[in-house]
């Protein structure tokens, strides 16, 4: 027992000195941009958006088209270099046959340096796949009719809609139909939550 409490103590100390000499910056400036992307989306289309850092809210509507405005979150130990990296992430909508999938494209970050991307988004409401997902961050979905099939890792799952429920039910996962369960609604995130309302 004194020795495994030695080592620790040991390990410790040396990751102490590491960070003093090293010195440790943790990334305190950022800058934000938004894009705004635009496309045509209709019945029976599908959708797919994922991020790895940050949330992702749909709602549903009446009219056609797909609305995305992508809040783009740079960090870094200076503001130049936080603008730097949120210039340098790529969003766009790649529309291929009838599916719509936003495309994220970051740069390579260096020790310290991190970016988010947020998505905001409209659909029609009877869009017909639905596919989100995001490891650090939230998803919300609202006024969307259709099957849903959500999981989470270290997040939780909310709903303010009747939904009938298909299969196992857990704290990390649900499977069921949202109204007349016109189409599929698939949600994943890993430390985030899920809401449907």
């Amino acid at each position: 027992m004194e020795k495994n409490c030695l080592v620790v103590l040991t390990f410790g100390v040396v990751i102490c000195l590491l960070l003093g000499v090293g010195g440790c910056e943790i990334p305190s400036a950022k800058y934000e941009r938004t894009v705004q992307l635009s496309a045509p989306l209709s019945a029976g289309y599908s959708f797919k958006a994922e991020t790895h850092n940050g949330s992702i809210t749909v709602e549903g509507r009446d009219e056609d088209g797909c609305d995305v405005t992508a809040v783009i979150t740079g960090r870094a130990s200076s503001v130049e270099t936080a603008k730097d990296i949120a210039d340098r992430t790529k969003v766009r909508l790649k529309n291929s046959g009838n599916k719509i999938t936003v495309e994220i494209k970051k740069p390579m970050l260096g020790m310290y340096e991190s970016v988010s991307v947020r998505l905001d988004v409209k659909l029609p409401k009877k869009t017909n796949i639905l596919l989100l997902g995001t490891h650090n961050g939230d998803v919300t979905v609202s006024d969307i009719k259709g099957k849903v099939d959500s999981s989470t890792h270290n997040g939780s799952i909310k709903t303010e809609l009747p939904i009938t429920l298909i299969g196992k039910v857990s704290k990390r996962k649900l499977q069921g139909k949202i109204g007349e369960g016109l189409g599929k609604l698939q949600l994943v995130t890993h430390n985030g939550s899920i809401k449907i309302r």
